[in-house]
């Protein structure tokens, strides 16, 4: 569980000559960045004089960044298991094993991907209705979340090839 280490902890996994955590894992706290970044400009918005008027909407739009980043949480984690279990799949030589493992190891950027958009979208309402004075912070989380995505196109097109389902791959050629 990648979220209990420190930062220091998981920037020694991250660095090691381990193939997990990798870079799937790494996009997924970006995410987790950005939305802290959002519910940082929420908690300097929604309860200050001249921004009555986004109360509702804000509280709204936080309820949805914390499911997100409970998720991102969840796919930090999955993104290096479905990496494990590809790496033992190849080792078999059997195609529907590895075009199994391959959907596990598209599903989780293709999440992650989703989350991204959703969040970006959330980032750009609060750059522009949020407090005047954390205004920035918002517009890095926007940053933040443009950064994800190509980084989860890499990864789906680094698996996409051995995935045997069209309608699968037709699901992550979406994104690319």
């Amino acid at each position: 569980m990648f979220e209990e280490k420190t930062i220091l902890e998981y920037e020694e996994l991250l660095s090691s000559k381990k193939s997990t955590p990798g870079g799937g894992s790494c996009l997924a706290l970006v995410l987790v960045h950005a939305i802290s970044l959002c519910q940082m400009v929420y908690n300097f918005t929604v309860d200050k004089v001249g921004y009555e008027e986004v109360r509702d909407e804000f509280i709204s739009l936080s309820k949805e960044l914390e499911t997100i980043k409970i998720d991102a949480y969840r796919l930090m984690n999955e993104d290096s298991e479905s990496f494990i279990k590809l790496m033992s799949a190849y080792k078999t030589k059997d195609e529907r094993i590895i075009a199994e493992a391959s959907l596990d190891a598209c599903e989780v950027p293709y999440q992650l991907y989703v989350n991204t958009l959703k969040v970006h979208e959330i980032a750009k309402i609060y750059s522009s209705k949020g407090n005047k004075n954390v205004v920035s912070d918002a517009k890095i989380a926007e940053d933040l979340c443009s950064s994800i995505y190509r980084g989860c196109k890499l990864n789906i097109e680094a698996n996409i090839k051995s995935i045997l389902d069209e309608d699968a791959k037709k699901k992550y050629s979406s994104i690319l």
